[in-house]
């Protein structure tokens, strides 16, 4: 993809901090080892998502989507994230996970998660 102007550079660690997580428990260092969370994605733990409705979504169709969530061990595991180009219709600009919303071209959800 060809852009008419570079695109910023993004810090991440630039973006004030909102809030911590402190009620939740701490995950042990060696649980965030590569082959403890490759264990752990092999046997996910069972799970209900949540429903909160909001007027505007009551009657909508849930939309089929995928997201990849890429874990990348530097001197600790990290996340990484993209940032949408500044061109797009909706949520532009924003940092994200790759991947989204399913179009008709995907083939499964891995194809729409890696796109």
């Amino acid at each position: 993809m060809q852009f008419s102007k570079p695109l910023p550079q993004f810090d991440p660690r630039s973006v004030p901090v909102q809030g911590i997580d402190d009620h939740l428990e701490w995950v042990k260092p060696d649980h965030l080892k590569p082959e403890s969370l490759r264990r752990r994605f092999a046997n996910p733990p069972i799970w209900t998502p949540e429903h909160s409705v909001e007027k505007k979504f009551e009657n909508r169709e849930p939309a089929a989507a995928a997201v990849l969530i890429p874990l990348v061990m530097r001197d600790e595991l990290m996340l990484l994230l993209t940032q949408r180009t500044t061109n797009l219709s909706t949520h532009s600009g924003q940092v994200a996970l790759p991947g989204g919303r399913t179009d008709a071209t995907d083939v499964d959800a891995s194809d729409t998660a890696l796109r």
